[in-house]
């Protein structure tokens, strides 16, 4: 859905939709992704639902994970 904003919106809004669903049935409190266009597109679909949720890259959170055991 990322680049489906600009070209598809309708489209684009129901596949977030559908995602944000999906992630509010989970305990997560991580989103991640590694495509940059699905990033800025669920970082909005957390916003306007409010969520207390962090939208990440996979390799951030691999990042974060390596640090841990440093």
């Amino acid at each position: 859905g990322g680049t489906y904003t600009i070209t598809e919106r309708d489209f684009s809004l129901r596949v977030l939709n559908s995602k944000m669903d999906a992630f509010e049935t989970t305990d997560a409190d991580v989103f991640a992704t590694a495509n940059p266009g699905c990033l800025m597109q669920l970082q909005y679909g957390v916003q306007e639902r409010g969520l207390d949720t962090q939208v990440k890259y996979v390799t951030d959170l691999l990042d974060e994970a390596y640090q841990l055991e440093e």
